[in-house]
C-alpha cells in the first residue's frame, strides 16, 4: 500500500507541476505590470514541487527494489529447499 501511495503521489506531483506553471503564466496575465509577479516565489515553489515528486518517486523505486530482493530471496530459498530437500545450511538465506 505504501508503494502505491508513493507512486501515485509522484504522479500527482508531476501533474501538479504543470498546473503550477499554468498558474504562474496566468499571474503575468492578471498583473498590471509583469514586474509585480515575484519570480522567486513561483520558481521556489515549483522547485519544491519537483523535489517532492523526485523524493516520492525515489522512495517508491527503493521500496520496490527492497521488496523485489526480499521476494527473490524467499523464492530462491524455497527452490533450493525443493531441489535439495530440507534446508541447506551452507547457503545464505
Amino acid at each position: 500500500m505504501t508503494y502505491v501511495t508513493l507512486l501515485l503521489s509522484a504522479q500527482a506531483m508531476q501533474a501538479f507541476q504543470n498546473y503550477w506553471l499554468g498558474l504562474w503564466s496566468k499571474a503575468y496575465d492578471a498583473a498590471a505590470d509583469p514586474n509585480d509577479v515575484p519570480p522567486a516565489y513561483w520558481l521556489g515553489l515549483y522547485i519544491a514541487w519537483i523535489a517532492i515528486g523526485v523524493v516520492c518517486a525515489g522512495a517508491a523505486a527503493a521500496l520496490f527494489y527492497a521488496g523485489s530482493m526480499n521476494a527473490s530471496r524467499i523464492i530462491h530459498a524455497k527452490l533450493v529447499e525443493s531441489i535439495f530437500g530440507g534446508r541447506c545450511h551452507d547457503w545464505p538465506s
